[in-house]
């Protein structure tokens, strides 16, 4: 006969049997928790065994850096009061010892007690003077006495009390070394972004025009009326070039390139000569919206390009103007509410009837022969 095969059931309860259920569990309980560094996330993954540990005092064992929480009725007046020393102010206390501070609310009057509330300061020069002593920097005097530094402030008694030591520390660059450096650049625009340092030193101390008596710029007159000349109109240069348009526009040389229009005087005999050049209201609207505007508030416009949705459309006058392109697709393409009107009417599939395609599939496969 062949040998019986052991279920893992039976292997499991002939081991609890031989080590004792207890000491079984523990073990292996302890090795699954060792896999897990953080014991909230071990509870989210096994709440059973996470609930098994904790109540047999075995959760330190394997998480002995882990957050450990005050115990119920903890948090009484004089607990509230130890944690509430830690912080200077009742901003920082709610902040950083949130249950403490909720649990806090619940005691009428203590955190008045803890953080009372200070009297509006009103100190004059004199004391503000004795009051600064103590401090070397403004960073200084805004960490520990963030009050005092608003009221100064507030008053522009700061810059005389602490002056910004940013402009009056000793700088390791001299006029000497500065105006070596500034020798290497031709443009300021060069020697401000790769030393600024140097640059820095020389404006706060107004050395630019020593250094640059006569400003070397890339933009020339020749270059900057050679670039505009590679745009169609302002507009154009504006949008792909704003520091050329606003050189060109200072100097002046916006206005030789892309000189401005001169108001035209449209007298009705040049509105019309002008509207004779347009085939239709679109043209003109693409070509010439101002010559469009000005016809449209005239009145102008019914006399040469007549609307086509006013027109009466007659069988004669829809084959006139069909005869006039040469397919169906020029038709749809530049007068489209014509290709309409012959669509309902049937004169277009007259005029230019659909061309069928020689290549039709279904006799193709009739056609087909195999060849080997």
């Amino acid at each position: 006969m062949a040998g019986k095969k052991w279920s893992e059931e039976t292997k499991e309860s002939a081991r609890l049997k031989k080590y004792g259920r207890k000491e079984l569990l523990e073990s292996e309980y302890l090795k699954i928790a060792s896999a897990y560094e953080d014991a909230n996330y071990f509870r989210k993954i096994h709440n059973k065994i996470h609930t098994y540990l904790r109540q047999r005092n075995l959760l330190d064992v394997v998480f002995p850096n882990r957050k450990r929480y005050k115990p119920k009725g903890y948090w009484v007046p004089d607990t509230i009061r130890e944690e509430a020393k830690k912080y200077r102010t009742k901003t920082e206390f709610t902040i950083k010892s949130q249950v403490a501070f909720n649990h806090s609310l619940k005691y009428e009057g203590l955190l008045d007690d803890i953080f009372p509330k200070k009297e509006s300061v009103n100190y004059t020069f004199e004391e503000c003077v004795e009051l600064v002593k103590p401090y070397k920097s403004r960073m200084e005097l805004s960490r520990n006495n963030m009050k005092l530094y608003l009221y100064v402030k507030n008053n522009k008694w700061l810059e005389k009390l602490i002056p910004d030591m940013r402009f009056h520390r000793k700088s390791k660059y001299t006029l000497e070394s500065v105006a070596e450096l500034a020798k290497n650049y031709n443009f300021i625009s060069d020697f401000v972004r790769e030393q600024p340092g140097p640059y820095d030193y020389a404006h706060r101390n107004g050395l630019i025009p020593v250094l640059f008596p006569e400003r070397k710029r890339k933009w020339t007159d020749e270059k900057i009326i050679g670039e505009l000349k590679k745009y169609e109109s302002r507009r154009m240069v504006a949008k792909d070039n704003q520091s050329l348009y606003n050189t060109a526009q200072r100097k002046g040389l916006l206005e030789q390139v892309f000189p401005k229009h001169l108001s035209i005087k449209w007298s009705e005999q040049r509105i019309l000569e002008e509207l004779s050049k347009y085939e239709s209201r679109r043209d003109l609207y693409k070509q010439n919206p101002s010559l469009y505007q000005i016809a449209r508030v005239g009145n102008y416009l019914d006399k040469l390009l007549p609307n086509d949705r006013k027109i009466k459309w007659t069988d004669e006058k829809i084959v006139e103007e069909l005869k006039k392109y040469d397919s169906r697709k020029k038709v749809y393409q530049n007068n489209f509410n014509l290709y309409q009107i012959a669509m309902k009417s049937g004169h277009l599939n007259i005029i230019h009837p659909k061309i069928k395609s020689n290549n039709n599939i279904k006799d193709k496969r009739k056609n087909f022969t195999f060849r080997p």
